[in-house]
């Protein structure tokens, strides 16, 4: 008898729709008029800003968010049996221009971490994840599966929110982004 076990898988929750276009909108015009207070980041390149420093975004925009937020971090929470209080920590904005780039990195400090896309386009950059098995790099790979990516990739959809791990490294794999103000809210969950 033949017994398998995938040991160590990672959970990352895509929910489609989660913010309908006009919540899209609306958001978009309003993170758009702060725009001005936007700082560089460290980890995005080229004329791309951020508001990681200056303010929690999701205490800011008009629509809330953070109960909507907060049932899919629960749900995530008991799919998976982290412990956590389900607080939002942190949240901001980034808004990149063409020719960008957001550089691999995990989220310290927090459990989960995730992304809202607010404005994208099929001209944005992936998502990409790695996977933490630094080893599986050297595999030979004939066949990819769950088992032996060494990353994942997915395409951002208008609206679409992204939940995972905070210490799962991700980034735009050095694609650069080709829509002109990608707009994403990320925030971390301790």
């Amino acid at each position: 008898m033949i017994e398998d076990f995938k040991l160590f898988p990672t959970l990352v929750r895509k929910v489609n729709n989660f913010l309908s276009v006009d919540e899209c909108s609306t958001i978009q015009k309003e993170l758009l008029d702060r725009e001005r207070l936007l700082k560089d980041h460290g980890l995005l390149t080229g004329e791309s800003k951020s508001s990681h420093l200056i303010d929690d975004i999701l205490n800011i925009i008009s629509i809330n968010l953070n109960d909507r937020i907060k049932d899919i971090c629960l749900s995530y929470k008991k799919d998976v049996g982290f412990k956590m209080d389900n607080t939002i920590s942190h949240s901001w904005f980034n808004i990149q221009k063409k020719e960008t780039v957001l550089k691999e990195h995990t989220h310290p400090n927090s459990i989960l971490s995730g992304a809202l896309y607010v404005n994208v386009d099929q001209n944005s950059s992936e998502i990409y994840f790695h996977n933490p098995n630094q080893f599986i790099s050297y595999c030979d790979i004939e066949t990819p599966s769950e088992c032996s990516y060494q990353w994942y990739y997915f395409k951002p959809e208008l609206g679409s929110l992204i939940i995972f791990p905070s210490w799962l490294k991700h980034g735009s794999n050095e694609t650069k982004n080709n829509t002109e103000n990608r707009t994403v809210i990320s925030f971390n969950v301790k």
